[in-house]
This record gives C-alpha cells, sequence and structure tokens, in this order.
C-alpha cells in the first residue's frame, strides 16, 4: 500500500527523530564524523519542533498505517526553498514516495512563494536531473563533494 505525503504532526516528532538518526546512521553514512555527530546534535527533537512550527519551514513525512515512511525537510526564504533532507525507509523505496515527497514539497514551497528549489546530492544527481534539477555547481559539504542542484517551480 502506497504512503500518505503530509505536513508532520506534532506528536509524531519524536518518530520523525528516529527515523532521521537511522538515516544518518544508514543512508547517509557517507557523512563522516564529525560532520554526523555535529548534524544528529544540530537535529534534536526540540530542533525539529522548532521547524515544525516556523511558518517558513517544511517538514513533510510519508506515513502508511500510523508509521513514518519517509520525509522531507526544508524551508522557503525570499523566494527561494531549500530542501535539506529527502529520505526513504529502505522498507518502503521502489512505491514512489520520493517522487510524491518532492511534488508535495515543491507544491508546498510554491504556496510559501517559493519560485526555486535548491538542493545538494551526494550521489542521486540523476535522480533529481529526471525531476528537472540542473546541476549549478560543486561544493563540499559535511566534508563531502556535494552536487548543487536548482529547479525552478514559479
Amino acid at each position: 500500500m502506497p504512503s500518505d505525503v503530509r505536513p508532520l504532526k506534532i506528536r509524531e516528532i519524536p518518530a520523525l527523530h528516529r527515523q532521521f538518526v537511522d538515516a544518518i546512521n544508514g543512508s547517509f553514512s557517507y557523512i563522516e564524523e564529525p560532520y554526523s555527530q555535529k548534524i544528529r546534535q544540530e537535529n534534536t527533537p526540540a530542533r525539529l519542533l522548532l521547524a515544525w512550527a516556523h511558518p517558513r519551514r517544511v517538514v513533510l513525512v510519508g506515513s502508511n498505517k500510523g508509521e513514518l515512511t519517509g520525509y522531507a525537510i526544508g524551508a522557503v526564504n525570499k523566494g527561494r526553498a531549500t530542501l535539506y533532507w529527502l529520505y526513504v525507509s529502505p522498507q518502503h523505496r521502489g512505491q514512489q514516495l520520493g517522487l510524491a515527497l518532492m511534488q508535495a514539497f515543491e507544491d508546498t514551497s510554491r504556496s510559501l512563494g517559493g519560485t526555486s528549489v535548491g538542493l545538494s546530492t551526494y550521489d542521486h544527481q540523476s535522480y533529481y536531473s529526471d525531476l528537472g534539477y540542473k546541476k549549478v555547481k560543486e561544493e563540499r559539504l559535511h566534508g563531502q563533494p556535494m552536487k548543487i542542484m536548482v529547479k525552478d517551480i514559479s
């Protein structure tokens, strides 16, 4: 059964935090220490609560029968949306959840005044290219070479 994509509910913050830590330790394991430690320290449940409550932050989740299956976290500032994190739990991959989260992120960003979305990727440039994102540069983030990509959503 496919996941529903929707804004995070406040009561789901602990589950989102657990999934976030699992992702940093697993799918995002290319981020080396001390960067991954800093990311975990900066994304506590309290910080996720602040993001959830902030009017310019976008915190979306995939959910299936009460279980979080993935998330998209970002922000919109002065017309530019930035996707910080996109994650789909391994057991829910291959079901178009990433695509649904991306579309919802773009739609929500547009509703908040966003005209473009920027993101960074370590190893999924072709996935984002297929969604219309263009590589604009490379830079080191979290100690790794990352591709910076942008898409016009206006």
